[in-house]
């Protein structure tokens, strides 16, 4: 089996559920007990038995979903759905650009150190005060969900506006140095791929560019000088520091909360709801890692299962679990095929990330209800290679 054929199994929708768990239960489970970073041997424990639980809720979540023999589609008014959104995502990106006080990549190229880098780029977006502070919210929907969506709309309908979507996504990623922001694009770039069964477009190829984008991004941004520090930057970053940053926050929730429950005070939907005071706990564990930062918004964020289990203890873990694993089938297996392309990207940003801010306050539940909603009114049927799949 070659290097194409694994990578197209690893990303393949189909497969989203069981290939997560295996991934978790092998990264988070496994791997972290050979991490001498992570703390005491109780610790390395806890990130076990967490990856195994979340691992089993994920299986079941997945084989509790049943499968339905769907066609491919696409919404019949897809043209619609993708004007709208490249007409938002403009005006949006020059508010963006007309409000900010500085270009992060025009302070790079002026000599800057990568502390002011840094400092350019949170204030680019995230650091917004006054009615600004929505900037980030629209961004997340936007840049996370919806362009995604609206990017395999245009794909699959062939429309020309779907490179110019792609190109967006890059312009806007190197503009705002923000080194993981072309994932949003690559991952159901990549999807797509596999579920139009394009096979004259090797995916390796793809992932190479990707990794080289990646390395100009680092070097622009002052992390590094030398290919050699830009290596060991891209080896700690995706290797050692999911899993420390995980730890780190079991850790300083065990210090500084004396392991309460949060109950759902780190969300801002749930904090709203339940009329809690907000944690803003992804900022406060990078102060506990790295120490203060100028504009008090950077943050780390941990993988989905230690913010459920902050949050609402070993049953929040499960039924996270479970729930993500039906998501994951619905998404990965639904009949609309640009939302199936999504699926990649909620994989990443769970292995990463906070399941329920994905679902809401990155808007990935609003295009499932959308995509729901125009596939109901009106289908296209999708075509590959002249047979319907």
């Amino acid at each position: 089996m070659n290097i194409e054929r694994i990578i197209r199994i690893l990303i393949s929708p189909a497969n989203s559920g069981p290939i997560l768990a295996l991934i978790i239960l092998f990264y988070y489970g496994i791997f972290s007990q050979f991490d001498d970073n992570i703390g005491t041997d109780q610790e390395q424990f806890m990130m076990l038995l967490l990856s195994v639980v979340s691992a089993i809720g994920i299986i079941v979540g997945w084989g509790l979903t049943p499968t339905r023999d769907l066609t491919s589609n696409i919404p019949r008014h897809h043209v619609n759905i993708i004007g709208c959104v490249a007409i938002t995502f403009s005006i949006f990106f020059v508010i963006v650009i007309v409000t900010a006080p500085n270009i992060p990549i025009l302070i790079a190229i002026s000599g800057a150190n990568a502390h002011d880098i840094a400092v350019s780029r949170e204030n680019f977006l995230k650091a917004r005060v006054g009615i600004a502070q929505v900037l980030p919210y629209v961004n997340a929907i936007l840049a996370f969900s919806f362009l995604p969506y609206a990017m395999c709309l245009a794909f699959f309908a062939r429309m020309r506006i779907a490179y110019f979507i792609l190109a967006a996504f890059f312009f806007y990623s190197m503009l705002s140095l923000e080194k993981a922001f072309f994932l949003r694009a690559l991952c159901p770039l990549l999807a797509f791929l596999i579920v139009s069964h394009n096979r004259n477009i090797r995916i390796s190829l793809i992932l190479l560019f990707a990794v080289f984008i990646l390395i100009v991004n680092i070097i622009l941004s002052g992390f590094a000088n030398e290919m050699n520090d830009v290596m060991s930057y891209l080896v700690r970053r995706i290797i050692y520091v999911p899993i420390d940053t995980a730890a780190a926050t079991l850790r300083f929730w065990r210090i500084e909360f004396n392991s309460e429950l949060l109950l759902g005070a780190t969300n801002l939907l749930f904090s709203t709801i339940f009329m809690q005071q907000r944690v803003n706990l992804e900022q406060l564990v990078f102060v506990y890692q790295e120490g203060p930062f100028e504009t008090n918004t950077a943050s780390a964020n941990s993988v989905f299962f230690v913010d459920a289990y902050v949050n609402f203890g070993w049953t929040g873990v499960l039924v996270t679990s479970i729930i993500l694993g039906s998501v994951l089938k619905l998404v990965g297996r639904s009949a609309d095929v640009a939302l199936v392309c999504l699926t990649p990207l909620l994989l990443y940003s769970v292995f990463l990330g906070s399941f329920y801010s994905v679902m809401f306050s990155n808007g990935f539940i609003m295009v499932m209800l959308v995509s729901r909603y125009c596939n109901s009114v009106g289908q296209k049927q999708i075509f590959f290679g002249g047979k319907m799949k």
